[in-house]
């Protein structure tokens, strides 16, 4: 079922509509390979409320499964990926929630965008490109748009299939002499907190 296939005669919500997404993407066959780990939606959702964010950036969204969690709590939600046929139930989702926006885009061009016009986000949540060289732009351009007091959490920080980003965020933290934390994830993916 897509959201134009809800019935709308009955009290929708957007707990509603997030759940139609996330049963949608769970039937898919590349969902549990491709997507974050169930746990990191409600952990991000968590983190939002104890750090008391009121924006967020999403750079990855694929198919929206952690997009929907981000939403439900409540904040201003911007979200980024590059164009794909993947982001129709994003595309739709935004249609239904004011608080919410959708870009495709690569996110190094969207962070450009953010520091000339001096957006800030409270909170980001990286889980785009893995890539060392384009993990390493991001976190540059990232420093622009997150204010002293505002996290960034990336995700893949000890996956095996993804060296780029633990290596960037090494390199970040020597150069920068700043430090994070890594919280395992139900896959080995990790999880990074700056």
């Amino acid at each position: 079922m897509i959201l134009h296939e809800i019935n709308f005669n009955e009290e929708l919500t957007l707990s509603k509509v997030c759940d139609t997404i996330r049963a949608e993407i769970e039937k898919e066959p590349d969902f549990l390979p491709r997507s974050s780990e169930p746990e990191v939606g409600p952990f991000l959702f968590q983190f939002i409320q104890l750090i008391q964010a009121k924006t967020v950036l999403e750079i990855g969204t694929f198919k929206g499964y952690t997009t929907c969690k981000l939403i439900e709590s409540g904040v201003k939600v911007t979200s980024v990926d590059i164009k794909d046929q993947r982001h129709s139930l994003v595309k739709e989702l935004q249609k239904f929630v004011k608080n919410f926006e959708f870009f495709e885009q690569d996110s190094l061009d969207y962070l450009r965008k953010c520091r000339d016009s001096l957006r800030r986000f409270d909170l980001i949540y990286i889980d785009g490109d893995h890539d060392l060289d384009h993990v390493k732009k991001e976190l540059l351009l990232l420093s622009n748009v997150v204010p002293s007091t505002g996290i960034m959490v990336f995700h893949d920080a000890t996956s095996a299939n993804c060296p780029g980003v633990i290596q960037a965020l090494m390199e970040y933290r020597e150069q920068y002499r700043t430090d994070f934390v890594v919280l395992p994830t139900s896959r080995g993916c990790g999880l990074a907190i700056l």
